[in-house]
């Protein structure tokens, strides 16, 4: 008989939630299938948070203006959001580290800077200086890489996705039906325990959910102006002005193959609205504005 395995852990500032359907005799193997995928998820938070002082990613990002040396899952990660960047003429951005912590979404998470009554001065300023994701080179053959002065990569738009996958790739050598949520970004596998598609719950807003779809063995991922928002200020940034993103919708899904590629996508759903995505997207994803 199939049950349901599920457990749950706080990480990446969010609920991980992993359900894998297992026979009686397969109990123990999906709890550890389950452990060792929270272990992946550490993993990816402690080499590739900005965050982490000790992480690759910050390596990275306090060699400035060098040549640096990064293992071939770092180069894949860069590379993979500068190629995003140059198919969204720059509004997904893995730079834009330094204008979400003009606002305060730093370390300390010091949101007292949005009281500055010279901060929109400051940004525009700034941005007339700002160095963008062009500058930055890339030697496929060596895997360095050389951010310039002033520059710092922020993979927070991929990691979470990157993460699920990893999870998934490891899950699914032992099981064939499995789901992992992290946060509302999910990846699904085969089938629930009643045999059924594995059933998602969209939200229009924070709290309510208006329906649900299926998944067939693809990924969601959601992007919206009231998450992680800070008073009038939400973190989605248009790289161009360096103010929040205005958009006509409050959140956008997107379903994609991989959570690396629906996590991704769903942020430039959002900053770009969907004239503009729907002539750029992969004809194999679909997209939810709301």
């Amino acid at each position: 008989m199939n049950k349901i395995v599920e457990k749950q852990k706080n990480i990446m500032n969010t609920t991980l939630t992993i359900k894998i359907v297992a026979k009686d005799k397969e109990i123990e193997i999906a709890n550890n299938c389950i452990q060792n995928s929270f272990k992946i998820f550490d993993y990816v938070v402690e080499r590739f948070s900005r965050f982490i002082d000790n992480s690759e990613l910050n390596f990275l990002n306090k060699n400035q203006g060098k040549w640096t040396k990064v293992s071939e899952e770092l180069f894949y990660l860069v590379s993979y959001s500068l190629n995003l960047a140059k198919l969204t003429n720059g509004y997904f951005d893995p730079t834009i580290i330094d204008l979400l912590e003009m606002y305060g979404y730093d370390k300390n998470y010091n949101f007292s800077k949005l009281d500055d009554p010279n901060l929109n001065e400051k940004v525009s300023k700034y941005l007339k200086n700002r160095p963008i994701f062009t500058e930055i080179q890339l030697n496929e053959i060596e895997k360095t890489i050389k951010l310039s002065k002033g520059q710092r990569i922020e993979l927070g738009g991929i990691g979470k996705g990157y993460a699920i996958d990893l999870a998934f790739d490891h899950i699914k050598k032992y099981f064939n039906n499995f789901l992992i949520d992290a946060g509302g970004d999910i990846r699904a596998m085969g089938k629930n325990v009643n045999r059924n598609k594995w059933k998602v719950g969209i939200k229009t807003t924070e709290n309510h959910i208006s329906y649900f779809i299926e998944l067939n063995n693809e990924a969601i991922a959601c992007s919206g102006n009231w998450a992680r928002k800070v008073k009038h200020f939400h973190h989605l940034i248009n790289p161009h002005t360096g103010k929040p993103t205005e958009s006509n919708y409050s959140t956008v899904y997107v379903i994609a193959p991989t959570a690396l590629e629906s996590d991704s996508w769903a942020t430039v759903a959002f900053l770009l609205g969907e004239e503009y995505l729907k002539t750029i997207i992969p004809k194999n994803y679909q997209y939810l504005y709301f």
